[in-house]
């Protein structure tokens, strides 16, 4: 199987900068995910498109997102991406009709390279699910995974919760 993986950032690639304080984007982690979860027997294709906190994302950066899932040969899409703005750009690609595609978004609450973060639990989570489901556009955290008009982000909570 085929799977491509777009990289847009979010809090799952960042790195802490302890000179700054501050948490700050260096290099996407998704190798060492892949390494770490042990996974053969998948063609994966890794596209680093940018790395953004979701909520300095603009309709340039979702629009960047779209074409990549249009142009892709692979029928499986994983995209990691910020967990502030998912939702939007889910249905900015749900709007294009892309209905022989499986496309997956997720991200963490935490940063993947912090001793408790749920980034490494969410890409099983997301890897095993864009394999599985039918075509169509899908949010994945929490252990769970969503039709991408379904779900909300609960701030109060922070976690992904269905729509009511």
């Amino acid at each position: 199987m085929n799977i491509d993986i777009f990289i847009c950032g979010g809090t799952i690639d960042k790195t802490y900068f302890p000179d700054l304080e501050e948490f700050n984007f260096n290099k996407t982690h998704i190798h060492e995910m892949i390494s770490q979860a042990r996974i053969s027997d998948l063609k994966i294709n890794i596209k680093s498109l940018f790395l953004k906190d979701s909520l300095d994302m603009n309709n340039d950066d979702r629009s960047m997102v779209v074409e990549s899932c249009k142009k892709s040969d692979s029928k499986n899409i994983l995209i990691v991406h910020g967990t502030s703005t998912k939702v939007d750009t889910a249905k900015a690609i749900a709007n294009e009709l892309l209905v022989d595609k499986t496309i997956v978004l997720f991200g963490s609450m935490l940063p993947y390279e912090l001793a408790k973060s749920d980034a490494l639990f969410n890409f099983g989570t997301s890897i095993i699910s864009c394999q599985i489901l039918s075509p169509g556009v899908y949010i994945s955290m929490n252990g769970k995974v969503w039709d991408y008009d379904k779900v909300i982000k609960d701030t109060t909570l922070a976690k992904f919760l269905e729509k009511k």
